[in-house]
């Protein structure tokens, strides 16, 4: 992390931003630094002004609010500059250009494209601003680049940025997108090729190590929280967004509402879980909210980057060799499962994979899968015991 990321953080932390407001304008000033490939802080008024007018045109009104915000908070706050960027600024001659301007219409049409296939907006965005990245790096538009520009790109993330494969894999599938279905390139699906990506096996804690990450929380809304994540193997998204109505205590279920993929599921309710949740309620009673774990506001429901934080505080407090996260709870709900006899088909069903392959995995860590073979050392000729 750059010294100027750093002091923009502690800035907006002391302002009590929340988390998503510092990602999204740490994400605007990168883009700026990205456009014009260096730092920030060494742009001239002239600079800043001129990109905000190019988007002012190409971005909805709402996306160009933010940026124009994030960078104001940049120069005002951190940097301790005079303002000279925004539009008030601008000259009247410019103002009446830049209202002429058409706009450019292919970020709303790969908006189009995604909304009506139903894409989350949180793909949606990392889509957009991977394409938006590509852009700006060869600053022109991606319809007039062709595919030696993006095997270019994609040999600048890998040996220069050494990105990695998740971010490289959002690159191609923003691009394939882009390309394919909002341009209509026939060649973008068959020479975009997808990063190969190694195997790696998840993250599991005992069920002894379960209990020692759990035991030591006092907060009850904090222990609410993480025991939900590991007793139903929530993920944390879905976990912060649980509402109050996702309790079925009759069927001693809960729903999942709009999971990875969009879509519903039920997981069990065990009934410690329940006693804990009504505990939980009693103590803490959040008025005025639907969600069952409401964050500063009480509209909204904890943010995700808040309840990763606490989960790190609480593997930190609990003196475990291992990095206890919301993903490793998950990992460990189904391992657990799965050494207990569950049928690995129910286990996918619990965790919501679309395939079966991916609930596999679990079959290469589970210690009774894993031990079930007696090894050949067990069978050799035991050594006669020496004599004295």
């Amino acid at each position: 992390m750059t010294p100027l990321r750093k002091h923009m953080l502690a800035d907006m932390q002391a302002k009590h931003l929340s988390q998503e407001t510092q990602q999204r304008y740490i994400a605007e000033v990168a883009h700026l630094a990205l456009f014009h490939r260096q730092s920030p802080d060494r742009l001239s008024e002239h600079e800043i002004c001129n990109y905000l007018e190019r988007c002012r045109r190409i971005l909805p009104t709402e996306s160009y609010g933010e940026a124009e915000m994030a960078i104001k908070f940049l120069y005002t706050q951190t940097l301790g500059r005079r303002w000279a960027g925004g539009p008030e600024q601008a000259s009247t001659e410019d103002q009446a250009s830049a209202a002429k301007a058409p706009p450019v219409p292919l970020r709303q049409r790969m908006l189009d494209d995604m909304t009506v296939r139903g894409m989350s907006a949180g793909t949606q965005t990392q889509y957009v601003s991977a394409c938006a990245r590509f852009a700006a790096y060869y600053r022109k538009s991606p319809a007039l680049l062709e595919l030696g520009h993006i095997k270019a790109y994609q040999l600048y993330l890998i040996r220069q940025k050494k990105v990695a494969w998740s971010t490289l894999n959002i690159v191609v599938c923003a691009l394939r997108f882009l390309y394919g279905t909002t341009l209509g390139k026939d060649w973008a699906i068959k020479h975009i090729p997808y990063p190969k990506r190694g195997r790696t096996l998840p993250e599991v804690l005992s069920l002894e190590e379960v209990a020692q990450f759990l035991k030591p929380i006092e907060n009850i809304k904090h222990r609410a929280m993480l025991v939900t994540a590991y007793a139903v193997g929530l993920r944390l998204s879905e976990v912060a967004s649980l509402q109050v109505t996702d309790i079925d205590s009759k069927r001693m279920v809960i729903r999942v509402q709009q999971g990875k993929g969009r879509k519903d599921r039920y997981v069990m309710l065990p009934p410690d879980l329940l006693a804990l949740l009504r505990d939980y309620w009693k103590a803490v009673r959040p008025s005025g909210t639907h969600w069952l774990f409401p964050g500063a506001s009480a509209d909204q429901h904890i943010a995700k980057g808040t309840l990763a934080k606490i989960c790190a505080r609480m593997s930190e407090r609990s003196g475990l060799t291992k990095k206890v996260t919301l993903r490793v709870l998950r990992h460990s709900f189904a391992t657990h499962l799965l050494e207990d006899g569950a049928n690995i088909r129910k286990i996918q069903l619990l965790l919501g994979h679309s395939s079966l392959s991916t609930t596999a995995i679990y079959t290469h860590v589970a210690a009774s899968e894993v031990c079930a073979t007696r090894s050949p050392l067990e069978r050799l000729p035991k050594a006669p015991e020496p004599t004295e």
